[in-house]
């Protein structure tokens, strides 16, 4: 279900990245991969990986307010312009309407909660749609399987997301789409067994 900022149960402390419902601390999607040993990149020296995190945030903001009609193109750093043309790119090759933007969702069944980039429609399937401008790896689809069944709980079935897609966006104004086989039916079975290590270690 999507969790909006006007409730009163919810609250996100961005800071911490930790989400919270009726004060009770709620696991995040990321901390739940993590707790699985799914996004291990300790490999990547610190400084690097803070760098590509902090330039990853700012494509994000400058698609999310592009997409909301606040962008000032002008005020824009040069660097961001070609993963923002690759974003631009791809919603007119898709026709990619877009119905749910930076958007909170919650498991009450499974006890979770995540932030997903969008919730699109495409050729009249609804997907949700991750962004990226790294490398994209296996774990992003058992990542968006939990974005994708916390977004559809309590939805009738007309109105869930039917699939998951990654838009891999790149510095020389263009884009690319995992393979066929990326996403896996048993993705969200992967999840859960995550979520069962962050909730035994808790």
């Amino acid at each position: 279900m999507i969790i909006t900022t006007a409730d009163p149960k919810f609250r996100f402390d961005a800071g911490k990245h930790r989400y919270y419902y009726e004060d009770i601390e709620v696991p995040g999607v990321s901390s739940i991969l993590k707790a699985g040993n799914l996004t291990n990149i300790g490999f990547i020296p610190k400084d690097i990986l803070e760098r590509s995190s902090r330039f990853g945030t700012a494509v994000h903001k400058a698609c999310e307010l592009y997409d909301n009609g606040e962008l000032d193109e002008a005020s824009l750093d040069p660097n961001l312009k070609p993963y923002l043309n690759a974003w631009i790119r791809f919603k007119a090759d898709t026709g990619c309407l877009i119905e749910h933007n930076e958007a909170k969702v919650y498991s009450r069944k499974y006890h979770y909660m995540g932030t997903l980039d969008r919730v699109v429609v495409i050729n009249g399937k609804r997907l949700i749609l991750d962004i990226k401008t790294g490398l994209v790896y296996p774990s992003m689809a058992i990542q968006l399987s939990g974005y994708q069944v916390g977004y559809n709980e309590g939805l009738a079935l007309k109105d869930r997301a039917i699939g998951r897609l990654v838009v891999q966006l790149k510095e020389n104004g263009t884009y690319s789409l995992p393979a066929k086989d990326f996403f896996k039916p048993s993705d969200f079975n992967v999840f859960k067994a995550c979520l069962t290590i962050k909730n035994w270690r808790k």
